[in-house]
């Protein structure tokens, strides 16, 4: 088998993952079997592709909020650039899949690999930046709430950090996945996490409210929540896609949807929330 081929047999593979489940059954199978063994703590997914300009950021912030016993699983879907290096030198654990199989499907692998009783995803292009990131987001799965998660502009929880107990995920069998239409749109505009959302209902939804933006305005192009996290919107796509006009957004408009302008908000953000202003 030549190299095409080998590319040829793995993209297969991954349309099947991506679109048919097959290795979040197993995952799933397999997870349902640790429920009882679920370890006290958090596991902290972060799903990856190409995001070396960022995730730096992220795995500082979990390691400087964050007490030793936090674990941290990086699903990267095949970058470039291998990041176990980066993972190392913050004792995360690496899993690096074959292909690019999307953000959603990484999450759906990442979640269903935890082995501890909560578990929580939070983008590369995310970083907390306050000791009360991790109880803002965990305190209200004590109190009646399934999941916890972000400001979105349709009432979801959005997944750039979004928190629930592990055993919530895995019995609700629960996933990232968007629910897509027969003719290949986002039935009623799910997007990757919101059907976690729907499914658990208003009622069991905590929202953790946006309080600060850089150019954020109504696009989110770069938000704090809770006064504990930051996210930089579509950072990857800005940067690494041939285009970013995805999901229906126009790149010309409001000067919102270009890759300078993602760094730009993203280095007006370090100044304001990043590492130089940790004490």
């Amino acid at each position: 088998m030549d190299v095409l081929d080998r590319f040829r047999e793995v993209k297969r593979v991954a349309v099947l993952v991506e679109r048919f489940g097959l290795l979040q059954s197993v995952l799933r199978l397999q997870s349902r079997r640790r429920l009882r063994r679920l370890r006290p703590g958090v596991t902290i997914v972060i799903a990856t592709w190409n995001s070396d300009e960022f995730l730096p950021i992220a795995l500082k912030g979990i390691r400087r909020f964050t007490d030793a016993t936090t674990q941290i699983l990086v699903v990267d879907n095949h970058s470039d650039v291998n990041p176990r290096p980066l993972c190392d030198l913050f004792s995360a654990r690496l899993i690096r899949l074959p292909a690019n199989l999307r953000h959603s499907v990484a999450l759906d692998i990442g979640f269903l690999l935890s082995s501890t009783e909560y578990v929580m995803s939070l983008d590369a292009d995310a970083f907390p930046f306050s000791e009360s990131w991790l109880p803002t987001f965990l305190e209200p799965l004590g109190k009646g709430f399934d999941v916890v998660g972000c400001e979105c502009a349709r009432e979801y929880a959005h997944p750039c950090c979004l928190a629930m107990r592990t055993e919530t995920f895995v019995s609700g069998r629960h996933t990232f996945r968007a629910q897509e239409s027969q003719d290949g749109g986002h039935e009623g505009w799910n997007d990757v996490g919101e059907l976690i959302s729907r499914r658990a209902g208003p009622d069991r939804v905590a929202i953790v409210p946006k309080t600060d933006s850089v150019h954020g305005g109504e696009w989110f192009v770069g938000a704090t929540f809770g006064d504990v996290v930051y996210h930089n919107a579509y950072s990857s796509r800005h940067l690494h896609l041939p285009s970013p006009n995805s999901d229906g957004l126009d790149p010309s408009e409001d000067f919102v949807m270009t890759r300078h302008f993602a760094l730009d908000t993203w280095n007006e953000a370090l100044g304001r929330w990043g590492p130089a202003t940790w004490h």
